[in-house]
C-alpha cells in the first residue's frame, strides 16, 4: 500500500470517528458519561427534546429519571410515562420518579390541569416557592448534605487536649523509621544468600 492510499485511509476513518459519538478511544462507560454531559447542557438551556434524545439509548435509572423529565417537558407525557416506568422497574426506591409519574398520569387524565400546568410555567414561580414547583430537574448522584457541626463542650476540649498529649509522646522520626526498614530490608536480602 502506498503512502497516498495510506493518508487517504487515514483521513476517511478521522472523519467517520469525529462524524459519530464515539471515538475509537473511549470505552462505553465513558461515551455514556459524554452523553450524559451533553443532555444535561441540554436540558438547562430548555432543549428538552434533544436531551431525551441524548438520553435514549442509555439504559440505567438515573439516565431513565431524566429522560422522562425531559420528555415531560416537552409535553411528551405518553413517552414520559414510559421513561418514569423503565426508570422505576430498574429501581423502584426512586421516590421523585414516583411523584413525577403521578404528576404527568394527572396531565394525561386532566386536560384543564394541562393549562393550569401552562399558566404556572409562565409565571416565574417566587424563589421560595421554586423548589416545590412540578417542573422536573435533572438528578445527579446525589450526596449527603454536610453533618452540622455541634458546638464544643469542655468535656470535648478536654478529651481532645489529653489525645493530642498522648500522640505528642509518640515517637515519630521519619528518618529513624526508614533506617529501620532498609536495615531489615538489607538482613532480608543477605538471609536469601544473595552476595554481591
Amino acid at each position: 500500500m502506498s503512502l497516498t492510499h495510506r493518508l487517504l485511509l487515514l483521513c476517511c476513518l478521522s472523519v467517520c470517528w469525529s462524524a459519530s459519538l464515539a471515538s475509537p478511544w473511549l470505552r462505553p462507560d465513558q461515551v455514556s458519561a459524554k452523553q450524559l454531559q451533553r443532555s444535561e447542557k441540554q436540558y438547562r438551556a430548555g432543549q428538552y427534546q434533544q436531551a431525551a434524545a441524548s438520553l435514549k439509548n442509555i439504559d440505567t435509572p438515573t439516565a431513565q429519571y431524566n429522560r422522562g423529565n425531559a420528555l415531560a417537558l416537552s409535553k411528551q407525557y405518553k413517552q414520559a410515562m414510559q421513561a418514569y416506568d423503565q426508570a422505576l422497574k430498574q429501581n423502584p426506591d426512586l421516590e421523585d420518579a414516583k411523584h413525577n409519574r403521578d404528576i404527568v398520569e394527572k396531565l394525561l387524565k386532566d386536560p384543564k390541569e394541562k393549562q393550569n400546568k401552562q399558566e404556572k410555567k409562565k409565571k416565574p414561580p417566587s424563589k421560595d416557592k421554586q423548589k416545590n414547583t412540578g417542573k422536573p430537574k435533572p438528578q445527579k448522584n446525589k450526596k449527603k448534605p454536610p453533618a452540622k457541626t455541634k458546638p464544643v463542650t469542655a468535656k470535648a476540649k478536654a478529651a481532645k487536649r489529653y489525645l493530642d498529649r498522648f500522640l505528642n509522646k509518640i515517637p515519630d522520626d521519619p528518618g529513624g523509621l526508614l533506617k529501620q526498614k532498609f536495615l531489615r530490608d538489607h538482613q532480608r536480602y543477605l538471609d536469601t544468600g544473595k552476595t554481591s
